[in-house]
């Protein structure tokens, strides 16, 4: 592993990414198995919160650059401010966010006519070997992980169930775990996902409006609800 821990080192509370929850509540949080999921609903600052670590120890994007230039990373420079880590050891990694993904694999493509002259075509053909959209959507997920998460370092991922299956998250746990089984890397992934939130061993931290806190596979509330359904989806639309 690389990193040992983090916290949020100010009680500020007003302003964006500030007022989330998970920002507001990250504070001493314990990283100490190889696989962390960041977990709760919508708009509680899980993606701000892991694109402030991304940010802090600079990793490289989808596009194998280093830079965070877009103005929509101006609130994360500054939370990265005010981020600590306890870091084990320095590394390499990369971070790995929905939206990059799919603007790198149409930026690539989009001219067709002029793919000699595109530098995000260019760039995809050096990276990953491969047109990606001679893929579908989560094998070009799958093929980027594959090529990337080679060596050992730290791998931060938002929400990559948005690219993939149910099967092709099942293949992400399969990929992860055999890297796992060779290097010493350390993923932090945030996730709705309970498909991927079952994988084994992996530390949860859910985040609700009262607190940010360690829970169990069987006790978060996308388990519970995702389970309940399935279980008699009837239930749930019963008419009076």
């Amino acid at each position: 592993m690389y990193i040992r821990s983090l916290n949020i080192t100010t009680d500020r509370v007003q302003g964006f990414p500030y007022n989330t929850e998970a920002v507001r509540y990250a504070k001493h949080i314990n990283l100490d198995q190889p696989v962390t999921f960041i977990v709760g609903d919508n708009g509680v600052g899980k993606s701000s919160l892991i694109e402030a670590i991304a940010y802090k120890l600079r990793l490289a994007r989808i596009n194998n650059t280093l830079g965070f230039q877009e103005e929509s990373f101006e609130p994360i420079a500054e939370l990265a401010e005010d981020l600590e880590l306890d870091m084990i050891r320095d590394g390499r990694g990369f971070l790995f966010r929905s939206e990059d993904f799919g603007d790198y694999v149409i930026k690539g493509n989009i001219f067709d006519s002029f793919k000699s002259q595109n530098p995000t075509y260019q760039n995809m053909m050096f990276n990953y070997g491969q047109n990606l959209a001679s893929f579908s959507h989560g094998e070009a997920f799958l093929h980027i992980i594959t090529q990337r998460v080679k060596r050992q370092g730290i791998y931060i991922f938002d929400e990559p169930e948005s690219a993939l299956s149910p099967l092709h998250q099942l293949s992400l746990i399969y990929l992860i775990r055999e890297h796992l089984k060779k290097e010493r890397s350390q993923f932090i992934i945030a996730t709705h996902s309970p498909i991927l939130m079952a994988m084994p061993d992996a530390l949860i931290y859910e985040v609700t409006k009262n607190g940010m806190q360690a829970t169990p596979l069987q006790e978060v509330e996308h388990y519970i609800i995702t389970k309940t359904f399935l279980n008699n989806p009837k239930a749930y639309f019963r008419e009076d």
